[in-house]
């Protein structure tokens, strides 16, 4: 079936981190995790590319370098700055409507060029 840009579907790349992960196994499309017997946290470390797994592997160890309070601070003010460019008044219930439909459209589409400006175009080859 034909979808993003009428041509197909893309792929996302990932990269995963779990510091205190003992042992990994993969099964089909599933990663089986064991921790560490002592830990009683997991820190999961993920990042994703359209284009491909290494500029997922740079954006991971470009965000690994900070803290999780500075990346959900970030990611905060990302989503303020965004939000606010339209200020709506009027009835509450029709501004909760307008600004959950406007976080929504603003996740989707997909960005599918990544930290690096990277992007996998729709024939299939990596452009800037």
């Amino acid at each position: 079936a034909k979808t993003t840009c009428h041509v197909g579907t893309y792929t996302i790349y990932y990269a995963l981190e779990i510091p205190t992960a003992s042992e990994w196994r993969k099964e089909g499309n599933k990663i089986w995790v064991d921790l560490k017997e002592e830990s009683l946290i997991a820190d999961v470390n993920i990042a994703f590319s359209a284009v491909d797994q290494q500029d997922a592997k740079k954006t991971l160890a470009e965000y690994d370098k900070l803290d999780f309070s500075t990346v959900k601070k970030r990611a905060a003010d990302r989503w303020k700055t965004a939000l606010s460019v339209l200020q709506v008044k009027g009835d509450s219930d029709k501004v909760d409507l307008f600004y959950s439909l406007l976080y929504r459209s603003l996740q989707s589409p997909y960005v599918i060029s990544d930290e690096q400006g990277n992007f996998r175009g729709t024939d299939g080859k990596i452009h800037r």
